[in-house]
């Protein structure tokens, strides 16, 4: 790919790869060597906390643990600052 882009006449610069996360576009962005980076990006993550709410929401109630519903709420609030571009803390 990047023999491609000097070809066409792009210059040298750094590249963003959106991903999933997947290996497909880890090993794409390794091509670029210091100049590629990739970043997670916001569908995928949604997609993943989705996933853990209905995670959440399939387990069973415990007596010594949190509740579903202040699992769910701490979840909800971990994406809003994820959004939001707050750090967790």
């Amino acid at each position: 790919m990047w023999n491609f882009l000097l070809r066409e006449g792009v210059q040298p610069q750094p590249v963003t790869f959106l991903s999933d996360g997947g290996d497909t576009v880890r090993f794409a962005q390794l091509g670029f060597g210091d100049r590629g980076g990739y970043v997670l990006d916001w569908f995928h993550i949604a997609m993943r906390i989705q996933n853990l709410e209905q995670m959440i929401k399939g387990r069973p109630a415990h007596w010594d643990s949190p509740s579903n519903a202040a699992l769910i709420k701490a979840l909800h609030g971990a994406k809003w600052h994820l959004w939001h571009g707050c750090p967790l803390l």
